[in-house]
């Protein structure tokens, strides 16, 4: 059976709902759980650009937003695996690719399931989460366990 679940969030409600998921999940298994974030790296600079032209407390501000976001997803990991008793590490990182980022990281940790959400994002983001989701799905030969929004 499944021995280390990497549980990638993106500190939305719908992945603290998988994540409380997985964590239980881990719980009657006996798995471990690594908790990740990851922050394009593409997002900021391109927003750190437009900056230049307007405020420049902005760029510190997005930077702590993007920071904080992290903190709040690891924290809430975490949380989860402490309170079901479940061992758990969390890592960070910033990437131009999330769903690489999100292989990279699972055969890094040695995780033997991906359990993560397709989206539960509208417009655009919520598109860019599906393409995530496919893109981890058709990069990697590690199993993943992929819970779709029910309005997808």
């Amino acid at each position: 059976m499944f021995k280390h679940i990497l549980l990638p969030t993106d500190g939305s409600e719908l992945a603290e709902e998988i994540v409380r998921k997985g964590v239980e999940f881990a719980r009657m298994i006996g798995a471990a759980v690594t908790g990740f974030h990851v922050a394009e790296e593409h997002a900021t600079l391109f927003s750190l650009q437009d900056v230049r032209y307007s405020d420049s407390n902005m760029a510190v501000h997005m930077e702590n937003s993007v920071l904080e976001t992290a903190i709040q997803a690891m924290s809430f990991v975490e949380s989860a695996a402490n309170d079901a008793g479940v061992d758990c590490t969390c890592y960070c990182t910033r990437d131009q690719s999330i769903p690489e980022a999100i292989v990279r990281v699972a055969k890094a940790r040695n995780c033997d399931l991906i359990w993560m959400t397709s989206s539960g994002k509208k417009g655009f983001p919520g598109f860019l989460a599906e393409n995530n989701a496919e893109e981890v799905l058709n990069g990697c030969d590690i199993p993943v366990m992929l819970f779709r929004h029910p309005e997808d």
